[in-house]
């Protein structure tokens, strides 16, 4: 599964899969992939979107790509993932936990 994103002049590819998270920073979303990271301006309904069930807000700032977590710090409130801790506010804790398959 995939989508195109304006990058410049041009369209290009993402493939979900490969998208660790995405930050907002201001107007516009860096996608952070496993190899480089791109800009785009659509970060508004990409959970919702059908298709995006790999995918968690766990901040105003922040969605998650759930396959890309390395782990979860429940004390202080942030996911891993590539090594980057990101914050988990209170408001989307309860939605992550949901989310995550728990022995």
């Amino acid at each position: 599964v995939h989508f195109y994103t304006k990058v410049g002049n041009k369209l290009k590819r993402i493939d979900l899969n490969n998208i660790r998270y995405i930050q907002v920073e201001g107007k516009y979303s860096a996608i952070q992939l496993e190899r480089g990271s791109t800009t785009s301006s659509f970060i508004e309904g990409f959970v919702e979107h059908p298709g995006i069930a790999d995918f968690v807000r766990v901040s105003r700032n922040y969605v998650v790509n759930l396959e890309h977590i390395n782990h979860i710090d429940v004390y202080q409130s942030t996911v891993q993932v590539a090594g980057q801790d990101i914050p988990v506010s209170r408001t989307y804790k309860e939605n992550l936990m949901k989310n995550v398959r728990l022995l």
